[in-house]
């Protein structure tokens, strides 16, 4: 692997990093601020982003911020039916579902109002809602009718009843060229990198091609060292940055 010719410790441009360590770039400590806000307000957050945006990582900085002791966080991808919902809610809060649905949705609900009473917020970070059915989403909205408090990351906009329950909207924007740079810079460091690995010019380029979504910043940094490192030239220069290009985007290379 290039880690040990580039003087690194870990393989550096990697999705895997523990909340203490990811970048704490201006979008996601406003995207935090709001998540927070909705949590305190006991209400419904709507958490938007491309894919590969952080949505993922500003969930995990948020959960790891959080009071275990006051908070109870439940993730979960969107079931495709209300009973499939309930059911896995159910299991999230650790009770035996019931058979019928009307008694499923009494458990979930009586099981979220005895958390309130103890004083511990129920948090749902629901996944992939924007391919859930209408009826799914509306269960969502009666649960969101007791206690708890909630943030869907998704896109919940063909649900009126449910869209106009939201407190807060907040989008994950890709990184400025300067926020590229300072991420890139962010990743090298906590790998242990003692120097600069990638030209500025070529830091520009990586802004640009990757429109500064983090996940193609990923990509691209570690095709870029890779193909550095196959000609050992020990910091990333346009050529190899290009010769990356054609593995990951050739129309773009």
């Amino acid at each position: 692997m290039f880690t040990g010719f580039f003087g690194l410790t870990r393989q550096p441009f990697t999705a895997e990093l523990p909340p203490e360590a990811l970048f704490r770039s201006l979008p996601l400590e406003e995207a935090l601020a709001r998540l927070q806000f909705v949590i305190d307000q006991h209400g419904i957050g709507l958490l938007t982003g491309e894919p590969g945006s952080g949505k993922s990582a500003t969930l995990r900085a948020l959960v790891a911020a959080s009071d275990p002791a006051r908070h109870k966080f439940i993730y979960l991808t969107m079931p495709r039916s209300p009973r499939g919902l309930l059911t896995v809610l159910c299991h999230a809060l650790g009770l035996d579902p019931a058979w019928s649905a009307v008694d499923l949705a009494a458990q979930v609900k009586e099981a979220l109002c005895r958390l309130d009473a103890h004083g511990v917020t129920p948090v749902l970070l629901g996944d992939e809602a924007q391919l859930a059915p209408a009826a799914v989403l509306d269960e969502l909205r009666l649960c969101c009718n007791t206690a708890m408090d909630a943030h869907c990351h998704v896109a919940v906009e063909a649900l009126a009843p449910l869209a106009q329950r939201l407190t807060v909207t907040t989008t994950l924007p890709g990184l400025s060229t300067q926020q590229t740079a300072n991420y890139i810079e962010h990743q090298l460091q906590w790998a242990g990198a003692a120097r600069p690995l990638f030209t500025r010019e070529v830091i520009e380029l990586l802004a640009h091609h990757s429109r500064g979504v983090p996940r193609q910043i990923n990509r691209l940094c570690t095709a870029a060292l890779l193909a550095a490192f196959a000609v050992q030239q020990p910091l990333v220069e346009e050529p190899a940055f290009r010769q990356a290009l054609k593995t990951i985007d050739p129309e773009s290379a």
